[in-house]
C-alpha cells in the first residue's frame, strides 16, 4: 500500500523479486535496494557511474533532471518500450566483492567506507566516485575486509530492475547476452 493505494498484489517472492513500481522496490527488502541513475536509448541502456537519483521516498518518483553523462553502456537485443531517462535498482545481496568466483557483468571499484557484521552477513557501505549515497553490499562470506579497504565490485543484469523516474512503474529492458 502507498497512500492508500494497492501498488503491488503478489507472493513475498513476487514482490522481492519482481517489484512491479519503484515504491514497491524500495519498499520491500532490507537494507534499501541501491538505484543508479541510466538513460535508455533504441539500442543500449547507460548507466551513469556517477550519479545517483534523488528520490522522493513516499512516491517513489524520480525529483531531479537526469542529466546524460559518461557511463557504461549495455546493448539491448530489442528497442525498449520507450527511450529516455530510467532508474537502475540492484539489491544489495545482489551486488558483490569480485572474487573471481563469478564474472560480473558490470565491474567497477570502490572504498569500503562502513563495515557492519550482523552475524551471518556483513553489510558493506561502498563509497564510489563522488556519490553522496554509498552503495550497500550485503554479503555471506566472511572476507576479512576492513572500512579503507578498495575493492572491485560487480553485478549481473538479470538480477537489475528498472523504473521509469515519470511513474515509478517498471520498464522491459531487453538486455542483450551476446
Amino acid at each position: 500500500m502507498n497512500q492508500g493505494r494497492i501498488e503491488q498484489l503478489g507472493t513475498p517472492d513476487q514482490v522481492f523479486f519482481q517489484p512491479e513500481t519503484l515504491f514497491t522496490a524500495r519498499f520491500i527488502g532490507s537494507p534499501e535496494i541501491n538505484l543508479l541513475a541510466g538513460d535508455l536509448t533504441r539500442t543500449h541502456l547507460l548507466l551513469h557511474d556517477l550519479e545517483t537519483p534523488q528520490l522522493d521516498r513516499y512516491r517513489g518518483r524520480v525529483l531531479k533532471e537526469m542529466h546524460p553523462a559518461e557511463g557504461t553502456a549495455l546493448p539491448l537485443s530489442a528497442a525498449p518500450p520507450a527511450a529516455g531517462p530510467c532508474v537502475c535498482g540492484v539489491r544489495p545481496e545482489h551486488l558483490f566483492v569480485v572474487d573471481g568466483s563469478v564474472t560480473p557483468d558490470i565491474r567497477f571499484s570502490g572504498q569500503i567506507d562502513l563495515k557492519e557484521s550482523l552475524g551471518s552477513d556483513t553489510l558493506y557501505h561502498i563509497q564510489y566516485g563522488p556519490r553522496k549515497e554509498p552503495l550497500i553490499i550485503r554479503s555471506g562470506k566472511h572476507t576479512g575486509l576492513s572500512p579503507g579497504d578498495r575493492v572491485e565490485l560487480g553485478f549481473l543484469w538479470e538480477h537489475c530492475h528498472f523504473f521509469d523516474p515519470d511513474t515509478g512503474n517498471r520498464i522491459a529492458v531487453p538486455i542483450s547476452r551476446t
